[in-house]
C-alpha cells in the first residue's frame, strides 16, 4: 500500500481511478479504420474499372487500340490519384497496397504504422477496391452490351494464345516492380518531398509503360483489384466474343454516298471462356512484384545510410554543437508540454499520445548522440594515430629538424 497525505490509499478507490481511466481511453482511442480512406479507395477504383475498361471494349482491335487504351489507364491513374491522394493516399491497386503495407507507409488512424496496427487499414482498402472493380464493371455492362464489346468480356484479363503462362507472369511481376518503385521513391521517399507534387504523374506514366508492354500479353493486369471485377461480371453474364468483325461498303440511297458500315458475325457454336484460368498470374505476378520493389527500396535506402554515416566521420563533431542543439530542441519540448499544464506527461492516459511523441524525439536525440561519440572517437583516435607516426617519423630522420 502506498500512503498519501491522509496515510494508506484505499485500494477500491485506486482500482476505480484505474476503471475511470480505462474508460476514458478507450472512449478516446480511434476506430482501427479510416472509413474516409475505404470510401475514397471505392469510389476510384470504380471510375478506375468504367473508365478504363470501356475504353478497352469500344476499341480493342482497331489500329493504334494499345496506345489509345495504355494512355486513358495512365492518364486515368494520374487524374484519380491527385483527386484522392490527400484522403486515402491514392492506391486504387491491391498490388500498390500491399506494397505500401510492407514497407510501413500506411497509417492507422492512431498515426502507427506498425503491422499490427495498420493491417486493418490495408485490408479495408483491399476489399473497398474489390468491391468498387466489381460494381464499376457492373455498371459499365449495362452500356456496353455483348455485341458492342469489342474485347468480348468487359476488359478481362487473360493470356494471348501467343504466350505461356509462365512469360505472362514474369512481365506482370517487372512491369508491377516498375510501378512499386516508382511510387515508392516518388510519393514516399522524404529526399524527394520536393517533387512530391508530381508524383501521380510520374505514377501514371509508369502504369502507362506497363500497359505498352503487357497489353499483347495478358491484357495487362499490374493492378489484381482491377482485373478482379470484369472477370467477376464477364464470368455471371457469360460473355464471349465468339464471331468475326467486317467492314462493308453500303451506298444507304440517302444521298450521303458510300458509308462503311461494321458487322458483326455471330458464330453460334461459340462456347463462354473461363475468366479464371490465369486468375493466379493476374493477381500473384502483380503482388510479387510490389514486395519485390519494396525489398531493393529498403535496401538502398540501407546503403544510402550507409554512406552518408561515412562520409560523416571527422566533420563537424569537435565542440559537440548538434547535440546542444537537439538537447534543446527536448527542452522546447519539455518547456511547451509544461506551459501547457501537461507538466507530468504520465498523468493520465489521455496524455499517452504526447508520452509517445515525447519518448521517440528523445530516442533520436540519444541515436543522434551516440553517433556523434563514435564519431568524434574516431576522429581523437585518428589524431592520436597521426601523432604517433610523426614521432616515429621524426626519431627516423634523428628528431625534429634533424639530418637525415
Amino acid at each position: 500500500k502506498r500512503k498519501g497525505r491522509g496515510g494508506v490509499v484505499d485500494p477500491r478507490r485506486l482500482k476505480n481511478n484505474i476503471s475511470l481511466a480505462k474508460r476514458r481511453a478507450a472512449e478516446t482511442m480511434p476506430l482501427p479504420i479510416n472509413f474516409n480512406a475505404v470510401l475514397s479507395e471505392l469510389l476510384a477504383q470504380f471510375l478506375f474499372v468504367f473508365i478504363c475498361t470501356g475504353c478497352a471494349t469500344g476499341v480493342a482491335g482497331t489500329p493504334g487500340w494499345v496506345q489509345q487504351v495504355s494512355l486513358t489507364f495512365g492518364l486515368t491513374i494520374t487524374v484519380l490519384a491527385y483527386t484522392i491522394g490527400g484522403r486515402s493516399g491514392g492506391h486504387i491497386n491491391g498490388a500498390v497496397t500491399l506494397g505500401l503495407f510492407a514497407a510501413k507507409q500506411i497509417k492507422a488512424p492512431n498515426g502507427s504504422s506498425e503491422y499490427k496496427d495498420a493491417a486493418p487499414q490495408a485490408l479495408a482498402n483491399i476489399v473497398a477496391q474489390l468491391l468498387g472493380s466489381t460494381i464499376g464493371s457492373a455498371a459499365l455492362s449495362t452500356i456496353v452490351d455483348q455485341k458492342a464489346d469489342l474485347t468480348g468480356g468487359l476488359g478481362t484479363n487473360g493470356v494471348s494464345d501467343n504466350y505461356t503462362q509462365g512469360e505472362a507472369f514474369f512481365g506482370e511481376i517487372i512491369m508491377t516492380f516498375v510501378l512499386m518503385y516508382v511510387v515508392l521513391e516518388t510519393a514516399c521517399n522524404p529526399k524527394n518531398a520536393g517533387n512530391i507534387v508530381l508524383a501521380p504523374v510520374a505514377i501514371g506514366f509508369a502504369v502507362y509503360l506497363g500497359h505498352v508492354v503487357l497489353i499483347p500479353i495478358d491484357g495487362c493486369s499490374i493492378n489484381p483489384t482491377r482485373s478482379f471485377g470484369p472477370a467477376v461480371v464477364a464470368s455471371a453474364q457469360g460473355r464471349k466474343k465468339c464471331g468475326v468483325t467486317t467492314t462493308e461498303s453500303i451506298d444507304l440511297g440517302d444521298g450521303t454516298g458510300v458509308r462503311s458500315i461494321d458487322s458483326y458475325d455471330w458464330q453460334p457454336g461459340c462456347d463462354v471462356p473461363s475468366r479464371w484460368n490465369d486468375w493466379w498470374v493476374w493477381t500473384f505476378g502483380p503482388c510479387i512484384g510490389a514486395l519485390i520493389a519494396v525489398a531493393y527500396y529498403n535496401l538502398v535506402e540501407k546503403v544510402a545510410e550507409f554512406d552518408s554515416t561515412e562520409q560523416q566521420v571527422g566533420t563537424d563533431l569537435e565542440g559537440g554543437g548538434d547535440a546542444a542543439k537537439a538537447f534543446e530542441k527536448v527542452s522546447e519540448f519539455a518547456g511547451k508540454m509544461a506551459a501547457d499544464g501537461q507538466a507530468n506527461p504520465c498523468e493520465g492516459l489521455e496524455n499517452a499520445a504526447q508520452l509517445e511523441l515525447f519518448v521517440d524525439h528523445s530516442k533520436k536525440v540519444v541515436e543522434h548522440i551516440e553517433h556523434q561519440a563514435k564519431a568524434h572517437e574516431a576522429r581523437v583516435l585518428t589524431a592520436a594515430a597521426r601523432k604517433q607516426l610523426q614521432e616515429i617519423d621524426d626519431t627516423a630522420v634523428g628528431g625534429p629538424g634533424g639530418d637525415e
